[in-house]
This record gives C-alpha cells, structure tokens and sequence, in this order.
C-alpha cells in the first residue's frame, strides 16, 4: 500500500461521504494502491458487469463514436441498451481528449465518458496520461466519487502493456498531486480476466511503488549528520518532525499534515486552534506536541507561500521558505533535541522545483549549523516520500544538493577546499567556473550528478542513453514549441517551400527523449568553461539583448522559460536553448555525434550551425522542399553557447566568426581576437543564431511532432 504526501492547498476539503470498505472489495482478484485519498484497484472483471458500483466508466471507441468497433464497446451496447447508442447520435466525430457523456443504461453505473485514442508510434504514456486527465477531470467536475477504466490503448491499439500501466497510476498519482481536495476516492483499472499478461503488467506497475523507509543517501557537515532518507514523513524517527500547512493551521488542509493528523490524532488540530487561534504568517511556525505519533515527540508546523507567488506584502518565497526552515532548527535547539526531520518542503502544490526546494533546504541547514557550532542538534532528515517516477527527480535534487554542500563531488568542491561560488553576473564567478570540475546536468536521471562526466565515462560502456522525459519536462518543452509558433509566416520564404499545400496550421508533439550523451556534453561543456574564462577576464560579455544594434531584444524562446528552466541557463556566456529542424536521415547523427557545421556549406552564412528562436523557422528544415510530410518529423531543443555575439544586418558567406576589431570585422583575417557566434536580423524573416564550432552547441532533446 503507498501513501502520497503533498503540500498542503489554499483550497478547504471537500466534504465527501466515504465510500464503504465492501465496495473497494471486489474480490479476491484485486489489488489495490492508495495516492493519497485516492485508492486504486486493479481488478479482474468484465468492465461491462462489475460487481461493484461505480459512477462512471470510460470507453474508449474511434472517433467516430461507432460502438460496434470492438468488443468492449459492444458489450457496452449490448448491456447498456439502445439509449446510449441513441444518446451519441449526432456527437462525433471527436479528437483524441474530448469526451462525450452518456447515461450509464442499464449499466449499474451513472455515467459513460465515451472517448478516443489515436493510434501512435510513440509517446503512448502521454496520450494515456493526457486522456485520463481529462476522464478525471470531467468526474471531478460532476462531483463524481468513483470511476473506471479498462486498460487503455492495449487492445486494438497495441500500446505496450507495461508503458500504459505505468503511465495511468503515473496519471493518478499526477492527478492527486495536484488535486489534493479531490472529491475522487476510488478508480478502477478494471482488465479482461483472460488478459492475464495485461494483468500482470498492471500489477507489476502497482508493486512499484515502496514506502518502505530507507536512507537513500548522507553526509556530513559541520559535525552535522544529514539524511536523505526515502519514506514517509510520518514513519521517520527523529525528536520532531516539520509539516507544511495552511495559515489557519487547518491539519485537515494537505495530504501532508492530513497523514500528520492521522496519525497523532485530532488533538493536533485541537492544540494548533488552543495554542495559535490567529493562525500563522507566512515563514511561522506552530509547536505541539507529537499526540498519538511515538516516531517523536514534537510536531512543528510552517506555513510559505506559493514558488510562483512574489507578490508585495507576500514576502520572497525564498526567504520565507528558508526563515520556516531556520525557525525549525532554532526551536529544535531551544528544546534540546537531537534530530529533526523535514519533507521535501514545497515540492507539491506550492509548486517549489524540486532544485530549488533542495537548494533553499540545505542552504539553510548549512547557515544555521555555521552560526551555531555548538548546537543540540545531531542528525537533520529529510524525507522524501516514495520512489516513485514522479518524484524520482525530488530525490536526486536533494541527493544532489547534498553532494554539493558536504564536498564529496569534486565538480562544486567543498567550502573548504573552493570556496563559496561567488555572486553571478560577475567576472569571479566566471573564474569560479572555470575551475569548476564538470557533473552531468542534476535533471539526467541515468548518469546522474553524482559523480564527474568522467567517471562516469570511464566506467560506462554505453555513453548515450535517449530518457523519455517527465511530465514536467514535456510540458515545459510543448510550451516552448507551441508557443514560439508564428501562424502567419509558416509558409513564407524560400525556405517554406512545399508546405502550404499541406494545410496544416500547427505542430503537434508525439514524443520527446532526452539526449544523455555523455562525450557530447563533456565536449560542450569544455568548450563553454573557455568562454566563461575569456568572458570573466572581458569584463562579461554583453548578453544578447544587450549586444550593440540588436533589435529584437533577447530570444523568444528565453522569454518563454519558466524558473527552474531559466536557471538552468549561464547568462554569463549567453548560454540559450534554441531550436533546430533536422531531416529524418540525420536525426541520429545528431544525437549520437552532434550538429556537423559542414552539412550547411551552402547557407546564408556560410557552414556552421544554424539555430532558430520560433518552432516556425525549425520546422521548414525538418524535410525536404521537395518531399514535405504531415508525420514522424524531428526538432532539436538545443542548448548553447553564444559567448561574445557578433550582430550582423546583411549575411554574407564566411568560414568563422569575424575578428572584434571594428575596423575589419572579417572572418578572413589575421586577427586573434574573435567572436563567438553571429546574430543575423533584418535581412530576413527570422533572426539567425549561427556558431561555427559544433562544440558550441549540445543536442539536449529530440522531440518528435507531427503536422496539423
């Protein structure tokens, strides 16, 4: 059985009747897994018979919304009756997400959400993922209680079994992050009992999931023992332990202090109104005592803010996460105890990056072990709750961070050894740098930053790995494309040539893989240490939007970053991401050896990289003038570095960047000093970022869209 805790949300609890401990029973051919106040069974059943009642069954059909298509739709119709058959006269054809609702018939059930899956090569668990969004959704809507699902996709559709299992608990779990008030309690993966490799995938995917409290990683600093530990707050032994709530001091508010309360009892609740009927301010904290919990004896809730609200009179959300952490630690002190346990703070609905949670955390442990050597407190934990893929990426923030503050990976050194990183946006922090040993970025999950690139190489035989990416990431990648999209000019130019017969309007993401290419990124990274070092000792190079001439300001794609994207980029070097369209026979070139400058020795500025700000400019390179197609095309999400940018109004073939010496400005010429790359704007459509080095720029993600 797993448990899910979550912050806690603004929003009250909806009073919800629960549903009986005989209806989650089905049977012995059952198992069943809790998110948080979502329990979820999978079953052995005939989803057209069950034997328990549900408010709503999906069914999945074409678009078409013909009932005679497959057998599960049959029997729906055949059990159901001819009024659901006549309820969908006249409602589809319907897109992949959209639903159609219907009375239940003579089903047992109140409703069937009738809807499609389109037939796919790749990105299966994002389409399961999308689909039952929008099921859970529409139930949460209708005040919905209970909903089920057959196995989606596996049937005529051939998705792989064990990518759909994985990706609908992976969907409830999503769901419930981010719902914690749901009025849903119980869903149903309700498989065919002759599918018993279907079964056996499903509950596979649920068996997934450990509570079970373990210390994943720890170090030491300042005396202080620190504890990444891997389980629920609620099973971590220590003196006290730290839980998020709402300013009214509502324990019932938020899978996390919900599991607090549940635990200690309702005298928590009662003490919190006794002892602080104002409530809280945003960075205070409450003190009570531990009630019916025997892991510790004293229970402090804090309460911050949202990640995304910097609002005035709110206060910084970096600085009230860090006072409520530092305010633990005093108290903790004050009362003499040895141990103290925090969650992941903020990685749920207040939307804290999992990064930044980790940073803001272990910052201010370090602060308050520095300004109090001589404190009570032996060992901090913090737990980070299940093992799951959606907060695996928790996990290795903090595992990363760790290894980051005690010294033990050599990339960001110790304290002791480097020194505090200096402030940025200045020429020490380029130094600093510089010096810096090089560590996979902390997002890769199968080499991941715990070690150097070249330990990792060193022991690896296989130095690339293509990593489906998260929700998050996919997201963040989808807006990027979508909205960088120019409408109007997606056919204009020379370069359109061939697409505006196909009628499409825009572009529609199928799959994205990140690159984990180890010798590419050792490479890109090398080369940017050089422009860290040559802009550190120029004073920093101006960045883009900056650049004398430029007009168009800094690149859409920039403006388009959220935070922790944004963070991920060293404005120092004008480091960017940027788009890049590659034809079907190159695309694992590029991955596998990087963007080749030769291949574009015909283009306007000669052979060198070409990268783009808009997913409109990208996609005209994504086929061939004279072969245009509408599927399975490729974009680039790239990231590199720009350095000392050379703006040009006029393109003109060279070899390399031109000489910084005003006078000449040439790429022929004896000059040592040189730009690194070339902006070109005005002269056409679009602006041009071109380098000319391929070490320049790493190939960061392959995302795989169709035209639509």
């Amino acid at each position: 059985m797993a448990h899910f805790d979550s912050d806690s949300s603004s929003s009250e609890d909806l009073d919800i009747d629960d549903i009986s401990v005989s209806d989650l029973a089905m049977s012995a051919n059952s198992d069943t897994t809790d998110f948080g106040s979502i329990a979820v069974s999978v079953v052995k059943a005939d989803i057209c018979n069950l034997q328990v009642k549900v408010d709503v069954v999906v069914n999945t059909c074409p678009g078409s919304l013909d009932l005679t298509s497959s057998a599960t739709s049959k029997a729906l119709l055949t059990r159901g009756g001819p009024t659901i058959a006549q309820e969908l006269l006249g409602k589809g054809p319907i897109t992949e997400g959209a639903i159609v609702v219907t009375s239940g018939g003579n089903l047992t059930c109140k409703k069937i959400y009738h809807t499609t899956l389109k037939s796919r090569r790749h990105n299966h668990a994002q389409g399961v993922k999308t689909l039952m969004n929008a099921c859970l959704t529409q139930a949460e809507s209708s005040r919905y209680t209970s909903i089920a699902f057959p196995a989606l996709g596996t049937g005529n559709l051939k998705y792989p079994k064990q990518v759909v299992a994985s990706a609908m608990f992976g969907a409830i779990e999503a769901y419930n992050n981010k719902h914690t008030g749901t009025c849903i309690r119980s869903v149903f993966f309700v498989i065919f009992p002759t599918n018993t490799d279907v079964y056996s995938a499903f509950t596979c995917a649920s068996k997934k999931e450990d509570t079970s409290p373990r210390e994943a990683k720890s170090g030491t600093v300042l005396g202080v023992t620190i504890k990444v530990n891997v389980g629920s707050l609620v099973e971590q032994t220590a003196d006290a332990i730290m839980t998020t709530t709402t300013r009214a001091l509502d324990l019932n508010n938020g899978n996390l202090c919900k599991s607090v309360l549940a635990e200690g009892g309702p005298g928590l609740q009662t003490e919190c109104k006794a002892k602080y009927p104002n409530g809280l301010k945003h960075g205070d904290i409450a003190v009570i005592s531990a009630g019916k919990l025997n892991t510790c004896k004293y229970v402090y809730c804090g309460a911050i803010p949202r990640f995304d609200r910097n609002e005035p009179g709110i206060g910084n959300p970096e600085d009230l996460y860090k006072q409520v952490i530092t305010s633990c630690l005093q108290q903790a002190a004050k009362d003499g105890l040895t141990s103290i346990c925090f969650p992941a703070l903020g990685t749920g609905r207040l939307k804290y990056p999992p990064f930044h949670a980790a940073r803001y955390t272990l910052t201010a442990i370090s602060a308050f072990l520095s300004d109090n050597p001589n404190t009570s407190i032996q060992t901090v934990i913090i737990a980070v709750h299940n093992t799951s893929d959606v907060v695996r990426s928790t996990l290795g923030a903090y595992e990363s961070e760790l290894k980051r503050l005690t010294g033990r990976t050599p990339s960001v050194q110790s304290m002791a050894s480097m020194g505090e990183a200096p402030d940025r946006m200045t020429p020490e922090f380029c130094a600093y740098m510089y010096k810096a040993n090089i560590l996979p970025p902390p997002y890769w999950t199968k080499f991941r930053d715990d070690q150097s690139i070249k330990e990792w190489a060193s022991e690896q035989e296989q130095t690339l790995e293509l990593v489906d990416v998260d929700e998050d990431e996919f997201e963040a990648i989808a807006t990027i494309v979508n909205q960088s999209w120019r409408a109007d000019k997606h056919t204009l130019g020379r370069d359109a040539e061939g697409l505006a017969v196909l009628g499409y309007t825009g572009l529609d993401i199928t799959e994205i893989k990140r690159v984990e290419n180890l010798t590419l990124y050792e490479q890109y990274a090398n080369k940017r240490q050089q422009i860290f070092c040559e802009s550190g000792k120029a004073g920093l190079y101006p960045v883009l939007e900056k650049v004398p001439g430029i007009k168009n300001g800094q690149s859409t794609i920039k403006s388009l970053l959220n935070g922790e994207w944004a963070d991920r980029l060293y404005a120092e070097v004008n480091e960017e991401y940027f788009l890049h369209g590659t034809k079907p026979e190159n695309v694992e070139s590029v991955y596998t050896q990087g963007l080749d400058p030769r291949l574009a020795n015909k283009a306007v500025l000669g052979a060198a990289v070409y990268m783009a700000e808009s997913s409109t400019k990208a996609d005209q390179y994504a086929d061939a003038r004279n072969s245009r197609q509408t599927t399975g095309l490729t974009l680039f999400l790239v990231r590199a570095c720009l350095g000392n940018i050379c703006r040009v109004t006029k393109c003109r073939q060279m070899r390399r960047p031109p000489c910084t010496d005003s006078t000449c400005s040439v790429d022929e010429c004896t000059h040592v000093e040189r730009y690194d790359s070339v902006v070109e704007e005005e002269q056409y459509i679009f602006r041009e970022f071109v380098v000319y080095d391929r070490t320049q720029v790493y190939p960061e993600y392959v995302i795989t869209y169709d035209r639509v």
